[in-house]
């Protein structure tokens, strides 16, 4: 500063030329000389997931910074969490304090288990401050704890699942539709619930109320002609905490479950077939034998149901659909006899017969329609005829 500045109280931290003269018969003092410590705004209640590890809390300093080096003591006090089953206790942590330094770092270590809990909670205690400087200093002089926020509350989420996930099973169900003595067949699925098993769970499938455990679907018998058939069973808007399995549980089951309604055995055939891998290529499979029968249009499935050992099944082309296309002429052959071929008429004939027969199947009611083409030896014919006559 300039040299022709009077004495006076001068204030090293201000950007300009302050000064400041004390007035006579008053004593300058500070306030808080060795500073008042307490949690910061934003640590005072902290919430954290259970897999955060370790939550950290910020310890703040206010006003005075005489002492050179100040420990500050704290604790950990449980709640409802307990002490090596959710937090790591401390019991007589310590923060140092350098000269003008205004805030320090608190780290409480959180275990992560696999235990379904409530949300839990505990607490941390700043206990003590002292001054550790060498120089002596005023007794008069001594930090201090703010009472009002010298203890924070740390909140433990809830991050395990509580009521459980949900699976349904088995990956396939097989069923018949044909009634066994007039009793409609059912198909049965078993839903399962690992890792959380807080509260009651209810199924429902429309208006139908199921207990937990276990559901039934009823296949409906019909008159109707059909091929295998099959649906799907899928968990859904699970509520009060519940979850579905995402892929599939260590039981193989998944949040889906396929029904497949067998064909019926009079009017399908059902074919299992193995396939052996030889040199990565597969065998020929002959599946339809060729019989000179009359044959109306028919379809059945075939199944790729186990393979050897290595391999896999892709279960979404595990099914093929083969039609089988009419054949040998099931409704019958129609044809000229050989004899009516080629009918021979004289100039005198005035009826000719023609045999018209069928072969292969007579089933069914077949009606024949012909018509007549003329030709040039027909009107040969007539005009002979019509010669003859006027003649």
């Amino acid at each position: 500063k300039s040299a022709n500045k009077q004495p006076g109280l001068y204030c090293p931290f201000s950007s300009c030329d302050v000064w400041s003269f004390p007035l006579s018969g008053f004593t300058v003092a500070e306030i808080e000389p060795m500073g008042i410590f307490q949690f910061a705004l934003n640590s005072r209640s902290v919430s954290v997931e259970e897999n955060v590890q370790a939550v950290t809390l910020h310890v703040q300093r206010l006003f005075g910074f005489q002492s050179n080096l100040t420990k500050l003591t704290y604790q950990t006090i449980p709640g409802s969490a307990k002490p090596l089953e959710d937090f790591i206790p401390i019991y007589n942590g310590e923060l140092l304090f350098l000269r003008f330094q205004t805030n320090a770092v608190i780290e409480i270590s959180i275990i992560d288990d696999t235990v379904s809990e409530m949300e839990e909670f505990f607490f941390v205690n700043l206990t003590s401050v002292e001054v550790l400087d060498v120089q002596p200093v005023s007794p008069d002089w001594s930090p201090r704890l703010n009472p009002a926020f010298s203890v924070a509350t740390v909140n433990i989420l809830t991050n395990d699942i509580l009521h459980g996930i949900l699976s349904l099973g088995p990956e396939f169900v097989y069923v018949e539709e044909d009634a066994n003595n007039g009793t409609p067949n059912t198909a049965i699925l078993h839903i399962r619930r690992t890792k959380g098993f807080t509260g009651d769970i209810e199924v429902t499938s429309g208006r139908d109320l199921y207990p937990f455990g276990n559901v039934s679907i009823k296949i409906f018998d019909d008159d109707e002609p059909e091929g295998q058939e099959l649906f799907y069973v899928f968990l859904s808007d699970p509520e009060g905490g519940a979850q579905i399995v995402e892929g599939k549980d260590e039981y193989g089951f998944s949040s889906f479950a396929t029904v497949i309604i067998a064909a019926l055995a009079h009017t399908n055939v059902y074919i299992l077939l193995k396939l052996k891998v030889i040199s990565r290529s597969y065998n020929d499979m002959k599946i339809i034998p060729c019989l000179q029968v009359p044959e109306f249009e028919t379809h059945f499935f075939v199944e790729l149901y186990a393979v050897s050992t290595g391999a896999a099944l892709n279960n979404s082309a595990r099914f093929a659909f083969i039609t089988v296309l009419e054949s040998d002429a099931p409704r019958g052959l129609v044809y000229f006899s050989v004899g009516s071929r080629f009918a021979v008429a004289h100039k005198k004939t005035t009826l000719i017969s023609l045999q018209v027969l069928r072969d292969s199947s007579t089933s069914i009611t077949t009606v024949v329609t012909y018509s007549m083409q003329v030709t040039l030896l027909l009107l040969f014919l007539l005009f002979n005829l019509i010669f003859n006559i006027k003649s």
